[in-house]
């Protein structure tokens, strides 16, 4: 197999995919796993299902600009600036915060040396209905500004995201494009091309990651 022989002769090859000490067996399992109806080649569906299964994390942090990012964000944010705890954010808790917090300050994607001009500034623009005082509602509509809603094929691990990520590496994979991949196409993406190795998570994978990522499927009965 083409696969199998270029990793037995290529030393390239075996340090691109952290397999110096796999053996024969483990490198075919790599190809035969992911084509689970046994035809020889990779269809797209296989290669999706290697994505959905084995490239995206089990568990996930909330993609910046989600509505679960946002919330979560609010919250920590809020916690920090008001520091009698009583619900509202003052103009001094709010300057203490910017003066004194480095996470605040990141989150707010203010620098505290640009000074207390634009500290106040930021401060009218929080506190939309010029009461004086920051409420939760005002610093999150603040945070949902900062942070816009992505497209859904940037979430990680959504459909929209695995169709997105399954579907560029079929296409730089497919060198003659006929749709199904072979196990030839798939050793050249991997010697040759860095976004194929990036999108199969192959760069900074120990042996054992790489042996276990296409093992992870259990081909079809």
């Amino acid at each position: 197999a083409d696969l199998i022989s270029a990793v037995r002769s290529d030393v390239q090859l075996r340090r691109t995919l952290r397999l110096e000490g796999a053996t024969p067996a483990k490198i075919s399992e790599m190809f035969d796993a992911v084509d689970t109806d046994k035809s020889g080649t990779i269809e797209k569906g296989e290669l999706a299902a290697l994505v959905k299964n084995s490239l995206m994390p089990k568990a996930l942090p909330p993609a910046q600009g989600t509505p679960e990012h946002i919330e979560q964000l609010t919250s920590e944010l809020f916690t920090r600036i008001d520091r009698d705890g009583d619900g509202t954010l003052t103009s001094e808790e709010l300057t203490w915060a910017i003066l004194n917090d480095e996470e605040v300050r990141k989150s707010l994607k203010i620098n505290k040396a640009q000074g207390p001009a634009k500290i106040a500034e930021l401060f009218q623009k929080l506190d939309s209905d010029c009461k004086g005082e920051i409420s939760r509602d005002q610093l999150k509509a603040f945070v949902q500004k900062l942070f816009p809603a992505p497209a859904p094929f940037r979430v990680p691990g959504t459909p929209a995201h695995i169709t997105h990520v399954s579907g560029e590496l079929f296409r730089r994979i497919d060198q003659n494009g006929d749709g199904v991949l072979t196990q030839g196409e798939l050793t050249q993406a991997i010697l040759t091309d860095a976004g194929v190795r990036k999108l199969l998570q192959l760069d900074q994978a120990t042996p054992s990651k790489i042996a276990n990522l296409f093992a992870q499927h259990v081909p079809c009965a």
